[in-house]
């Protein structure tokens, strides 16, 4: 009877710790997506501010398009890594 009490209550608190990493790691992906977002929205807007004023910026618009399609895929940590590599 003990030996049953144990893996239940064993089980459970396994359980309990997958439930709160699976939240964890839901939110923090949540997160690292607004964030992106921000980020997106402020380079576009000074994109178009600088190819307004003439400036070339078809490297940056080559790399908003492949940053692009990186999160649409959800691969978050490959548009955070290329965008620290830019600077943005």
């Amino acid at each position: 009877m003990r030996l049953k009490t144990l893996i239940l209550v064993i089980s459970i608190v396994a359980l309990v710790i997958i439930g709160a990493w699976a939240c964890y790691v839901y939110f923090r992906r949540s997160q690292l997506r607004e964030e992106l977002l921000r980020r997106f929205s402020k380079l576009r807007a000074e994109y178009q501010k600088k190819r307004a004023q003439g400036y070339n910026v078809s490297e940056v618009g080559r790399w908003m398009e492949k940053a692009r399609d990186a999160f649409k895929k959800g691969d978050y940590e490959t548009v955070v890594k290329s965008a620290g590599k830019r600077g943005v």
